[in-house]
């Protein structure tokens, strides 16, 4: 922070002529100012905030009547401040009576019974509390000891320092998280080791049996043991802040102690030149307006958005910085990526007003939020309507208007001719419904992908997307090259798979234009036919979630901000990503050194519980060989300074039983206390999920509500990507769902990465539901999570039964209403039909090739001995009656199918034996998890 010259609040006479060690006064020898009122204008002073002071403030503002007058008044004073205001001051007295609770304090009577509480000196004050008279009490014996400091780096922090003469009665008491385990094992080993060095082994062991359940007294009267008082108050107030959950204030006590902080009030005027915020302590800027129109409007709002806008200084320093070119930021989640693109944003608006600034994801939800936010920060709206906020699918959309107006209705994912979702024409189209065939090139590697126990259907649908990322259409065929390396993919294409892939995507493209319907990778590959006619017509784009942009939607991105300062600013998170796309920054245009990517490694959003059970499980999961096509980077995250209950298993009966028991333990979440909740459900789609929640009533994270709407909100694991809630309850995470059965064990990864990201949108409660197996994933780390019954937590003799996520349909719905499919009999299909379907994953090639020639969908006989079976039901109970039709399907086939599928003569589930893989396997839609079931599901 610049220093400035700046006019001294007028304290009494008495006050400046108190001798607590630490406070300078009057007459001291070799001071350089006195108490005259105008000396003070000669000196330079900071003025500086606790981080939890604007809550306290809005908090005062909302109960209306007194209480807003209050909150009025200091508006007031902080208008002031940052004015350069004489005297601040002026209207407060002081409280008569003094404060010894914490040093340098002084308390102000701000009328009707309410109280400011300060912590000042010559040459910086603290606005600390703001409450009534008992309040300010509690707040002030809550704080005991709370001493500023400053460290190495000039990063101004607030610590609690038990007084040398207090006793157990007066040293500060805390709560307890009630977390399991000793409290100084939560410390890092090397500020163990500094915190207790030279300590006797004895007095060591008994300080290590201390527990979140240890008292106050019990910590006090075992650091009594060591010999040095100021160390032992240290210990206390270290083990103290442990209790509470809080390990960063434990971190500063220890620099406190070992000298790498010092107390702020207690240096000299030449020992402090400036000073730099820190996670607890934001200076008020003279000269500047930002502080006072933040908390007008946080008056007016008090949202969720403005409380997700805090900065630490880490973050902010980002925010700040300039960069010669293009840059990188790599974060953990919740390390508040999000914020920094949009409070980064609204600083460049403000610096050019010229060309607006572009913020881009792919996640339309998360577009949704970060239009919100940027509304919200943005200090006018000249500047927010400078910003423009917009998925790239939307970007998509408005250039290839400009450029091909009359095809606007074509750039659509839900077709303007049937109204149907892009996933539905996707399978309409490879299964070669309604006599379309067009997709049948692709039965050799269909059968290939099936026999390896892979899903065609979602494997083929991945492969296009990495193809269209990777080359432009008129580049196509450098995918031909074998040489060509499709990192990430763990089924090897040769040549002539390519070139049927080429081919099939030709078809498809053909068939979304014929429909009338366009998917995203479409969009993009049909604007990147015009890279060249884009202009640069943003002064600098903003990318977030950058882990799932390909290679052509980043050479898109490149085009539209001229080279030069802050023109790319790229953040994301490798552990995120979820799509199967090419990505390399060298070949869109993007060069990146060392020297302008930057790392957040410090999670701010969950508690270090769930954030460890997350990440646990998410790097457990990825094989050593495990290949991300991507620029940025996995890191390993720095925990949260708050803790809470181990997330939560909870087993269930059924899906229905699940989902009915994750509404009621929301609603009562709610009732307790307004929160905001996300039920996600495994193993299903967006489109899953939208019908599911037009069932239910609630809203689901499409990018078309916002969070401030509701209270509980519905996802698929993927769109979570981007919020926050206090409750995440994640449903369906069974074995076969999570990994997916019928993934390739080389990308199952990418299923770890969803999960990943959905379990940290969790806040303060982490609830993982199952009624099948477990998936592995949590059961192999079960140290990291509570498990139990959902019977122990909800009434199930109160639950009403309601409806499920239901997946898309597994047959033609026409033809399933004109009676020529079944309704339920899987089985009752022809034998390339049945190839289509869960049920067949895992048969080997050369059953597949007598299913698809021998099953024609049609009955046909010579000399009473069938030929060709009209369904695959008629052909497995003619392999268990006669020998000849055993010979036909060849002893190893027939053996096969018989030993898979048994009899369907006989009556009952044992006889019909499910395939132990299509029972549990989800077939993939949109590059997601579908849930399988039933052929009418």
């Amino acid at each position: 922070m610049k220093a400035l010259v700046y006019p001294r609040l007028f304290l009494t006479e008495s006050l400046m002529k108190r001798s607590r060690r630490g406070v300078r006064r009057i007459g001291t020898g070799g001071r350089r100012h006195c108490g005259r009122r105008e000396d003070y204008a000669r000196m330079v002073i900071t003025y500086q905030r606790l981080k939890d002071f604007d809550r306290q403030l809005v908090a005062l503002h909302a109960r209306g009547g007194r209480p807003q007058k209050v909150a009025n008044r200091l508006k007031v004073l902080i208008y002031d401040i940052e004015h350069g205001s004489e005297l601040p001051f002026r209207t407060l007295s002081v409280t008569n009576n003094g404060e010894s609770r914490i040093d340098h304090c002084v308390k102000y009577d701000l009328g009707d019974g309410y109280r400011l509480v300060t912590v000042q000196n010559e040459r910086f004050v603290f606005l600390c509390f703001c409450g009534t008279h008992d309040e300010t009490d509690r707040w002030l014996e809550g704080h005991k000891g709370l001493t500023p400091t400053i460290d190495t780096e000039r990063r101004v922090e607030v610590t609690f320092r038990t007084p040398e003469t207090a006793d157990g009665t007066a040293a500060r008491k805390g709560g307890t998280d009630l977390a399991p385990g000793p409290l100084a094992e939560r410390l890092p080993p090397e500020q163990l080791d500094a915190l207790t060095e030279g300590l006797s082994a004895s007095v060591l062991t008994s300080l290590m049996k201390l527990e979140s359940t240890s008292s106050p007294e019990d910590i006090w009267n075992a650091t009594t043991r060591v010999g040095d008082q100021e160390q032992a108050h240290a210990i206390y107030d270290v083990l103290t802040a442990l209790r509470e959950g809080d390990l960063d204030e434990a971190v500063r006590r220890i620099q406190l102690f070992t000298g790498d902080a010092q107390p702020l009030l207690d240096l000299d005027d030449d020992e402090v030149v400036e000073v730099r915020d820190g996670t607890t302590v934001r200076v008020i800027r003279v000269g500047s307006d930002d502080y006072v129109r933040w908390i007008e409007r946080f008056m007016q709002t008090a949202s969720y958005e403005d409380w997700m806008l805090f900065l630490h200084p880490a973050q902010q320093a980002i925010v700040d910085e300039d960069f010669n070119g293009p840059a990188k930021l790599s974060g953990v989640s919740g390390s508040g990526k999000t914020c920094i693109v949009v409070k980064r944003a609204v600083r460049l608006a403000e610096r050019t007003p010229g060309k607006p600034v572009l913020i881009v994801t792919l996640n339309r939800p998360l577009a949704t939020l970060i239009r919100r936010l940027v509304d919200h920060v943005s200090p006018s709206e000249g500047v927010a309507q400078r910003i423009q906020v917009t998925s790239f699918f939307e970007l998509c959309q408005r250039y290839l208007h400009r450029f091909e107006p009359e095809n606007d209705r074509l750039y659509s994912d839900i077709t303007w001719k049937l109204n149907e979702h892009i996933d539905e024409i996707w399978r309409e189209y490879y299964r070669c419904w309604r006599n379309n065939d067009s997709a049948a090139c692709l039965i050799g590697v269909h059968k290939s992908l099936n026999s390896r126990g892979v899903s065609p259907e979602a494997y083929i649908r991945q492969e296009f997307d990495w193809l269209r990322s990777a080359f432009g259409r008129e580049r196509r065929s450098g995918y031909l090259d074998k040489s060509v390396e499709r990192r990430g993919r763990g089924v090897p294409f040769d040549t002539p798979w390519r070139a049927t892939v080429v081919s099939a995507l030709d078809a498809w493209e053909r068939k979304m234009r014929d429909v009338g319907v366009i998917d995203q990778l479409g969009l993009s590959v049909q604007l990147h036919r015009y890279v060249d006619r884009l202009e640069p017509e943003y002064a600098h784009v903003l990318v977030d979630e950058a882990q799932d942009f390909g290679t052509i939607e980043l050479a898109i991105l490149r085009r539209l901000a001229a080279p030069g300062e802050n023109d790319l600013f790229l953040c994301g998170d490798l552990a995120q990503q979820v799509q199967a796309k090419h990505q390399s920054f060298r070949d869109a245009g993007i060069d990146i050194p060392g020297a302008r990517s930057r790392k957040l490694e410090r999670n701010y959003r969950n508690s270090r519980e769930i954030l460890r059970a997350a990440y646990e499980v998410f790097v457990g999961t990825l094989a050593n060989d495990v290949q991300f096509d991507g620029e940025l980077e996995i890191i390993e995250p720095e925990y949260a300074n708050f803790s809470t209950p181990k997330p939560l298993v909870l087993q269930a009966a059924s899906l229905q039983q699940e989902v009915a028991c994750a509404l009621a333990i929301a609603k009562d979440y709610i009732d307790e206390k307004p929160r905001k909740v996300c039920i996600a459900v495994a193993g299903f789609t967006l489109r899953d999920m939208q019908k599911f929640g037009e069932r239910l009533g609630l809203p689901v994270l499409d990018g078309t509500r916002a969070l401030g709407d509701g209270h509980i909100f519905l996802s698929d694991l993927e769109q979570t990507k981007g919020y926050e809630f206090d409750v995440m309850c994640i449903l369906n995470c069974q074995d076969g769902v999570l990994p997916a059965a019928d993934m390739p064990q080389e990308e199952q990864f990418r299923d770890a990465c969803r999960f990943y990201v959905a379990m940290t949108r969790a806040k303060y409660q982490l609830v993982i539901s199952h009624s099948g197996a477990l998936t592995p994933w949590v059961a192999a780390r079960q140290e990291h999570f509570v498990f139990d019954r959902w019977s122990e937590h909800v009434d199930l003799g109160g639950l009403v039964p309601g409806p499920v996520p239901e997946a898309q349909p597994q047959v033609d719905e026409e033809e399933k209403a004109a009676g020529t499919q079944p309704a339920g009999d899987p089985f009752a299909v022809s034998g390339r039909a049945f190839l289509y379907l869960p049920q067949s994953q895992g048969l080997s090639l050369e059953a597949q090739d007598k299913l698809d020639t021998l099953v024609e969908g049609r009955s046909r006989q010579r000399n009473s001995q069938h030929l060709a079976w009209r369904t695959v039901r008629d052909a497995l109970e003619h392999l268990h009656v006669h020998p000849y039709v055993r010979n036909q399907f060849g002893p190893k086939v027939a053996r096969e199918l018989m030993d898979r599928y048994g009899d369907p003569r006989l009556r009952g589930e044992k006889a019909w034996k499910s395939n132990a893989l299509a029972s549990q396997s989800r077939v993939r839609s949109a590059g997601a998890i579908n849930h399988g079931g039933s052929i009418d599901e």
